[in-house]
């Protein structure tokens, strides 16, 4: 109440209040219950956004859910995201996307053919075919091609000519040098590796992996890097070099 003083016969009156309050911000609570549920769950839950060959295990499409997604069986991730959080209608992350499963890998071994690794020769191929039997050897899986040089290209085995493990083995051990010349030109080798072998008739696979190893003993004169980077380029190509006294420039530049 107010507080009063007089002065004479006449009687002021004042009063005193609170301070005023500058409004900063309106807090809106939108859940409710013990659990928190949204008031209005049709304009905070989201939609499942699928492809082909993929499936739900964990379903939760309201806000702050976490659903998860798998591939089907036969399939693998190729893209997106197995878990997404529901955040107001949107989800983070993106689509799961899953592809046929396959290990499709093409090896191509590069051998030095010249008059460095004559005495050795006969053993390195020996070797190459022993690994090569190891292998699950179909188009389906894995295939192997073999190019030797040494100033050119001399011999080569296309992707697609044998079909089994036991039968490629026998043909890359009974590879000989035909020349043994002492200039050799690796730049041809990756020439033909690049432009030859990724020829559809050659066995070529567009969706394999490409593992090219080269094998050899001397110092490259003609490195070819230029198309080295070139093969590089593709993502799924991978160059690799096994020998002594070798500057792999190709895979620097």
């Amino acid at each position: 109440m107010g507080t009063g003083t007089s002065v004479g016969s006449n009687v002021k009156l004042s009063c005193t209040h609170s301070p005023r309050h500058d409004v900063k911000y309106i807090l809106i609570k939108t859940g409710w219950g013990s659990s928190g549920q949204w008031r209005f769950p049709n304009d905070v839950a989201c939609t499942h956004e699928l492809n082909s060959n993929v499936n739900v295990p964990t379903s939760s499409t309201g806000c702050n859910g976490v659903s998860t997604y798998a591939c089907n069986s036969g399939y693998k991730q190729f893209a997106g995201n197995t878990q997404r959080t529901c955040y107001g209608k949107f989800w983070t992350g993106h689509p799961l996307v899953c592809s046929v499963s396959t290990c499709k890998i093409d090896i191509l071994f590069i051998i030095e053919a010249s008059s460095y690794t004559s005495s050795i020769y006969s053993e390195l191929v020996s070797v190459i075919g022993d690994l090569v039997r190891t292998m699950q050897i179909s188009t389906s899986n894995i295939q192997v091609g073999v190019i030797s040089y040494d100033n050119a290209v001399d011999q080569n085995i296309k992707f697609n000519v044998y079909s089994t493990a036991a039968l490629l083995d026998t043909a890359i051990t009974s590879l000989s040098i035909p020349s043994a010349s002492s200039t050799i030109n690796l730049a041809e080798a990756l020439r033909v590796a690049f432009y030859d072998f990724v020829k559809l008739s050659n066995g070529n696979r567009y969706q394999a992996y490409k593992y090219i190893v080269i094998v050899g003993k001397s110092t490259p004169h003609s490195p070819g890097a230029a198309i080295g980077l070139n093969i590089r380029q593709v993502a799924k190509n991978q160059v690799f070099g096994i020998g002594k006294k070798w500057k792999f420039y190709v895979f620097l530049y």
